[in-house]
This record gives structure tokens, C-alpha cells and sequence, in this order.
């Protein structure tokens, strides 16, 4: 009885470990995107990002990293949405007329100065464009605010988006806020500034800001710059309820 248990243990093992190396080598396949959203307002200093959105034809797909390739000589950006796909009855557990989108995010990183077209695919199917600008080097006081949570609310005709976060000095403060909305993306831009003076110790110093813009009715990326080349990137569809 004890070497048929040891035998039932072992092939539990065995089935358990190739079900573990199945999941290890699903394959990962390309998936189109259907729209593309692409922030303004770049510098060479700046680390590039934009958003795609796309849908997955069944339940069997998943998320899996981008691809993003830059040749720099054509001023081109080349990139592939991907995703996973599992085995197993998934598809035919999708309901029909229900559609699965999907978001992803593509970090491209600094870029040298220029116009560069971001183009989708072995087909180089065009999406859009990003321009990037000489960085010019103002004062170091001011910097990105570190922002760490957005939250987003529609008064009427009115979105209401508030960002907050923690200042790590005394004489640390938040300075200005600036908003554009161009091509369906909301660009905001949070300056922080450390005010000159030996008068500065360290702690935590919660800071707020609110902003409230009047939008089209649609779709639209929210893109937070937040300090050392991060953003918060969120999607947000606006209704226009009066």
C-alpha cells in the first residue's frame, strides 16, 4: 500500500510539474491595436510613454510585455502589442457579443530630440506621432511632484481630477500645475520647488491639488508626470451628464 501511495505521490509530481512547464511555455503572440494615445509636451530629459488599447478575441488571451523598438537614424518607434495564450476550454467559456478590452502601457525612455512616428507591426501600419524637445536646463529647484494617487470624478460637464502625494522636506512645496488636453489625452504636469535657505529638515508632507477642466464627450488617457521619469497613466471615459 505505502509503494502504491509513493507511486501516486510521484506521478501527482510529475503531472503537477508539466502542467507547471505548460503554463512556463504558453505561447506569446501579437495583438492588434486599435487606437493609441501619445502625451505631449516631451523633452530629451523625459521618459517617453503612451498607451494602446486593443481587444482580445477570447478569454484564452492575457496581457504579456510589449515590444518597442527604436531606430534612431529614421526617427521611427516600432511597436507590438503581445499576449499570452492558455489552453483549455477559456473560448468556449466567452460569451458571444461580449468583447474583452485591453490597455497596455509602452516605456519607450529618453529620446534624442525630434519627430518620431510610432508605427504598429511588421506592416509598419501608422498610429501617431511623438515630437521630442531639446531639455532645457532651468533652475534645479523645481522638479516633478511626487504624485502617487490621482482620483478622478465627473461633476456634470465638469471632471474633477485630484492628485496627492508626500513632499520629503520642509522646504519642499508644491509650485504650479499645468494642464493641456490635446488629441484625447489629458497631460498634467505637477512642478515642485525647494525654497532657498538653511532652514529645511526632513519629514512627510502631504500635499493636494485640484483640477477641474470641461471636456467633449469621449475617451480619454489621464497622464500624470510624476518625479524620476514616472507618470501615472489612467483611462477615463467622459459622458457629459448635465
Amino acid at each position: 500500500m505505502k509503494a502504491v501511495f509513493s507511486v501516486l505521490v510521484f506521478l501527482a509530481c510529475v503531472l503537477s510539474g508539466d502542467l507547471a512547464s505548460a503554463r512556463l511555455r504558453r505561447p506569446i503572440v501579437p495583438v492588434p491595436l486599435s487606437a493609441l494615445y501619445v502625451p505631449s509636451g516631451f523633452d530629451s530629459d523625459d521618459n517617453v510613454q503612451f498607451v494602446g488599447e486593443g481587444y482580445f478575441p477570447n478569454a484564452c488571451f492575457s496581457p504579456a510585455p510589449p515590444e518597442i523598438h527604436v531606430d534612431h537614424s529614421q526617427k521611427t518607434i516600432t511597436v507590438n502589442a503581445r499576449a499570452y495564450v492558455y489552453q483549455g476550454a477559456c473560448a468556449q467559456q466567452t460569451r458571444p457579443n461580449v468583447i474583452l478590452p485591453f490597455t497596455v502601457e509602452f516605456n519607450v525612455g529618453p529620446l534624442p530630440p525630434g519627430l518620431y512616428q510610432i508605427v504598429q507591426g511588421p506592416m509598419r501600419e501608422f498610429l501617431g506621432a511623438v515630437k521630442i524637445t531639446h531639455a532645457v536646463r532651468s533652475n534645479g529647484n523645481y522638479f516633478y511632484a511626487p504624485v502617487s494617487e490621482v482620483t478622478i470624478q465627473q461633476l456634470g460637464a465638469i471632471t474633477e481630477i485630484w492628485i496627492s502625494g508626500v513632499l520629503l522636506g520642509s522646504c519642499v512645496q508644491l509650485a504650479s500645475v499645468e494642464t493641456r488636453v490635446e488629441n484625447n489625452v489629458i497631460v498634467i504636469e505637477p512642478f515642485a520647488y525647494v525654497e532657498p535657505g538653511n532652514n529645511c529638515f526632513r519629514g512627510y508632507f502631504p500635499f493636494a491639488a485640484v483640477l477641474r477642466v470641461r471636456l467633449p464627450h469621449g475617451r480619454y488617457l489621464l497622464h500624470v508626470r510624476a518625479e524620476d521619469g514616472n507618470a501615472i497613466n489612467r483611462m477615463i471615459d467622459v459622458t457629459n451628464i448635465h
